[in-house]
């Protein structure tokens, strides 16, 4: 080990700024374990390392500031995606509630439109429920009512015509003829019975007045097999008789009121047919 020479010391060396501050420390951690004069000079070492560091104070509070900087640009950061987050779900429950507000408007048009066909529907129900009974008044009279249907009210059989074509074509002559319970006079008016009485009366073919009587009277037929001509009855018991004009339509009378003259109707769609008979 190379001898230090006398009156070195590397604390001063220290402090008189030697240019080679690792070798002191090197020396200074591999040397004895210092006395009382030792720790003197190490604590002055100490104090003028802070002194020149407090030489720049600037860069202290530089490096401070930076921080501050970067700790509000950070915070900034954090409250714009939480800001972004709030304005997205603000705008999911905008469209949300903007959905819902549609649903609920087209239940309430809904609701009204059902309101109003069903009090359409009551209104027709109640019209056939009247003609309903008057046609069961009409099957259970003892004494048919007096028959008109020589009375041609003006129609001109088709010339070469089958009984059938006579008894189509004479019904919807009279398209828009009131109702009238008990009549199968044009000139008057029809019920369900007398109108198809009186039709096929033109074609020189005579039945009774009554939808229950002409079921009875008449030969049935598949209602899968029926032509134009044919009788097709409803209700059980039969109180309603409709002539089938092709098509799948039929026409009739059915009850007092404009919409209750004769007219055209689906053979279906009216009401379910319970049979079927074929005059001539």
């Amino acid at each position: 080990m190379r001898e230090r020479p006398l009156g070195h010391d590397p604390l001063q060396q220290v402090a008189e700024g030697d240019a080679r501050p690792r070798r002191v420390d090197r020396r200074i951690r591999g040397a004895p374990r210092p006395g009382g004069a030792q720790l003197g000079a190490v604590g002055g070492a100490q104090r003028l390392l802070v002194r020149a560091e407090g030489e720049h104070p600037a860069r202290g509070s530089g490096v401070a500031f930076g921080f501050e900087q970067l700790r509000q640009r950070q915070q900034r950061r954090r409250l714009q995606r939480l800001r972004t987050e709030r304005q997205r779900q603000v705008a999911a429950i905008e469209g949300h509630l903007d959905r819902l507000d549609s649903m609920i408007d087209e239940q309430a048009s809904l609701y009204e439109q059902l309101h109003q066909d069903r009090a359409d529907y009551l209104a027709v129900l109640a019209a056939q429920r009247a003609a309903l009974e008057q046609a069961r008044q009409e099957a259970a009279q003892d004494t048919p009512p007096p028959d008109t249907t020589s009375d041609t009210g003006g129609f001109v059989p088709p010339v070469n015509g089958s009984a059938a074509g006579t008894a189509v074509a004479a019904a919807m002559s009279e398209i828009g003829t009131q109702y009238v319970w008990g009549s199968a006079d044009p000139n008057v008016g029809f019920d369900c019975s007398g109108l198809t009485s009186w039709a096929w009366a033109q074609a020189g073919v005579y039945i009774p007045h009554s939808s229950a009587a002409q079921y009875s009277a008449l030969p049935h037929v598949p209602l899968g097999s029926v032509q134009p001509g044919d009788l097709i009855f409803y209700y059980s018991p039969i109180s309603h008789v409709a002539l089938y004009i092709g098509g799948g339509q039929i026409v009739h009378a059915t009850h007092p009121g404009a919409d209750g003259a004769v007219h055209t109707d689906s053979m279906y769609g009216y009401d379910p047919p319970v049979g079927a008979a074929r005059p001539g």
